[in-house]
């Protein structure tokens, strides 16, 4: 079973007959007569899986939205809120899959990576560079993958794509690759061994951070460390550490890892974990970082840290409490990650993204804002769909 996948429906007679992504946010059932997997529309693709603030305070989201919100018909992998507009739009000529990561070039245009195979027209395969001045794109020659599932800009490397490129350094490893845009090919992100073959991080990455030392952090079932100036791959004994979910830099170059029934400070000298709250009921997915220290977390749970939560709280760096942010989010389905996003907006406001019909116990399709000054929820226009 594909591992972004969490749940399977058999048949009868015992075969698979619907399978349901672990988003919880679209399912597939297999035609009989084609012998293929079709989207199954009653349970609807729309959610938010990434959000990105730009400088102008514009609000990129990304997923699979079930709109085109410039004509009203087909479908968009990435879409754009103004706030001197209060609607959203489909960025440029749209992209035929979800995005699932962004990330921001230094000149301003923004990276995107996700299940998407053309921007426009234009072949993509999973990676593209968008304009927010002009709406454009830019697309590369594609290589033997179908999507990205995490972006870094890292200073030494470019960009990095963790993808399901075939290639690997081990036998089901996973590829991460890196760009150089200049020529638009792609080379993998390892040295390559004696017998030929290449190391490489554990099958299952999915996600990916730099520290501030250059060095380059893989997590998901297994945690890795890459280090640029030898270009290995390592692999630090005794973390128990595996269905990863989201992970966050600290300003002291250790991590916030969470994911499955767990959220925790990974020291990354020592190579231990101090936990950050005595019980998760549920999933992390989303790890968001305030200026004062705070960390806001969200994801599918109902507590954390014995408080209740609806699926996101936030910790004080001062006196290690956490709290819930007001009613919080509603899933659309028990299964559906709630809060897959978080970013801080400004100073004083978080906008959240995920798979929700209401925040702060009003109707909110999917994103909303939540006010860290006041704890008002509310919704981000009318919401995406």
């Amino acid at each position: 079973m594909n591992p972004e996948f969490d749940r399977m429906v058999l048949s009868s007679g015992g075969q698979p007959q619907v399978v349901v992504h672990r988003s919880g946010s679209f399912a597939h059932r297999l035609n009989r007569d084609t012998d293929s997997w079709e989207l199954l529309p009653g349970l609807g693709t729309a959610g938010v899986w990434a959000m990105f603030i730009l400088p102008s305070g514009d609000i990129l989201a990304g997923g699979h939205f079930s709109l085109n919100y410039q004509s009203n018909q087909g479908r968009s992998g990435a879409i754009r809120f103004r706030p001197s507009v209060g609607e959203w739009a489909t960025i440029g000529r749209g992209l035929d899959g979800a995005v699932v990561d962004m990330e921001l070039d230094p000149d301003g245009r923004v990276w995107l990576g996700g299940r998407f195979r053309s921007t426009g027209g234009q072949c993509a395969s999973g990676v593209a560079r968008f304009d927010p001045t002009d709406g454009s794109f830019q697309t590369f020659p594609p290589r033997q993958f179908e999507h990205t599932s995490d972006l870094v800009l890292s200073e030494t490397l470019g960009l990095v794509a963790v993808t399901d490129a075939p290639e690997s350094g081990a036998p089901g490893g996973a590829s991460i690759l890196r760009l150089d845009p200049l020529r638009g090919q792609w080379s993998r992100v390892a040295a390559r061994r004696p017998n030929g073959t290449f190391s490489g991080p554990p099958f299952g990455t999915r996600v990916l951070n730099e520290l501030p030392d250059g060095t380059l952090v893989a997590n998901g079932v297994a945690f890795a460390r890459f280090d640029p100036t030898t270009w290995i791959w390592s692999f630090p004994p005794g973390l128990p550490l595996n269905a990863i979910y989201a992970q966050a830099v600290l300003p002291d170059g250790n991590l916030v890892v969470g994911g499955t029934s767990r959220l925790d400070i990974l020291n990354t000298t020592t190579n231990t974990l101090t936990p950050l709250a005595s019980a998760v009921n549920g999933t992390i997915h989303a790890i968001e970082l305030l200026p004062n220290g705070d960390i806001v977390v969200g994801g599918n749970f109902t507590a954390i840290g014995g408080v209740p939560a609806a699926n996101i709280a936030r910790r004080s760096h001062e006196t290690g409490t956490w709290t819930a942010l007001g009613q919080g989010l509603v899933p659309v389905n028990p299964s559906s990650v709630a809060a897959a996003s978080i970013r801080l907006l400004g100073d004083s406001k978080l906008v959240v993204g995920g798979r929700f019909s209401s925040a702060g116990g009003q109707p909110a399709s999917n994103v909303a804002i939540y006010d860290l000054g006041t704890g008002a929820w509310s919704p981000l226009g009318s919401g995406v769909t």
